[in-house]
């Protein structure tokens, strides 16, 4: 490495001899000629080069060669900041990360215990609905969904769940912002759908900070459709990561019990029971008969929650009209929990 004294003294350049003379080092020092500045960091020595960042400020060979290459002393001291500040950050997110894993663990280990009342909440959605479907939204009350509660309480205790009531069942306030639209049949991916997961719990945070949705274990988010003969609704889903549900309903009156039937369907998946149907949406045996030992097997006068339906042949399944009509199975209670 060749250094450049900036405007050495002879004086400076014999005592610069004697020390590398003293370390056994012959050198032959000269003067260059012309003025150059002085290195603010080796102010002893010229600087010949500029800051390869900054593009400003003069530096010396010491500092082109040395420590962060051909960056001058202020831009290093700002990158060693951004250094500092990355690992602070990262260490921030490392523990709110920590933290979040912890919460979700004590909390999924709380649900699953059944100690304590399930947390349900039912919030409306409003967005982009219309007229007819507007004013029926106006007549919910907490007693629509209460069949959802006696359901879960019934099956509970003839699962021998001790804990009373099993659930508190809320009705939130009516949302005016949809959620982000699930992925379509064909582009539901593995990729695709944790994207749109991720930005679903994201939607459920941000409105529940924006409007102080009820604390609960459980959010099921209630798109209501007109209730015009033939219309197949989109399905419904539920989803144990963040516990949250989104079923799509009839707003009718006559169609509330079936709806009941949607939302505790859909509950359930929340907490971790799987779907008892075959792609031709029939009941599964036996895990999907709510009596698989009845004979004659078919039919059957009750559904399991999780099949859904009710199997009347082996081609033939139905909608039940209610809650009074399925059970929980054997298989969801383990499921759950129970």
């Amino acid at each position: 490495m060749a250094l450049r004294l900036a405007e050495p003294t002879e004086p400076q350049m014999q005592w610069l001899r004697q020390r590398f003379e003293e370390l056994g080092l012959a050198v032959t020092l000269r003067a260059l000629p012309g003025k150059h500045p002085a290195c603010t960091r080796h102010p002893r020595l010229a600087c010949e080069s500029t800051c390869l960042r900054c593009q400003q400020t003069p530096i010396c060979a010491a500092c082109a060669e040395l420590g962060r290459q051909g960056i001058c002393q202020a831009c290093e001291r700002a990158a060693r900041r951004r250094v500092r500040f990355r690992r602070v950050r990262i260490t921030g997110l490392l523990a709110i990360l920590l933290a979040v894993i912890i919460g979700t663990l004590r909390s999924n280990q709380r649900i699953a215990s059944w100690e304590r009342p399930l947390r349900i909440a039912i919030l409306p959605i409003s967005a982009g609905v219309e007229g007819d479907v507007r004013g029926y939204l106006d007549t919910l009350a907490p007693t629509t969904f209460d069949e959802v509660a006696k359901f879960v309480q019934r099956e509970g205790e003839l699962h021998r769940v001790g804990t009373r009531p099993l659930v508190e069942l809320t009705l939130g306030p009516k949302l005016d912002d949809a959620p982000p639209p699930a992925p379509g049949p064909d582009d539901r991916s593995a990729v695709s759908v944790a994207l749109w997961s991720l930005k679903l719990r994201t939607w459920t945070w941000r409105m529940s900070s924006r409007l102080g949705l009820p604390d609960a274990d459980v959010r099921v988010f209630a798109f209501f459709h007109s209730a015009v003969p033939g219309t197949e609704l989109e399905h419904s889903l539920g989803m144990r990561k963040g516990r949250i549900a989104i079923a799509h309903l009839f707003a009718s009156q006559k169609d509330a019990r079936t709806n009941n039937v949607v939302i505790a369907h859909e509950m359930l998946h929340t907490l971790g029971a799987t779907d008892k149907y075959d792609e031709q949406a029939l009941p599964i045996f036996p895990a999907g008969y709510a009596e698989p030992s009845r004979k004659p097997r078919l039919p059957q006068v009750r559904a399991e929650i999780m099949a859904g339906r009710i199997p009347i042949s082996e081609t033939l399944a139905k909608m039940p009209d209610s809650l009074d009509q399925c059970v929980i199975g054997p298989e969801t209670a383990r499921e759950i929990g129970w």
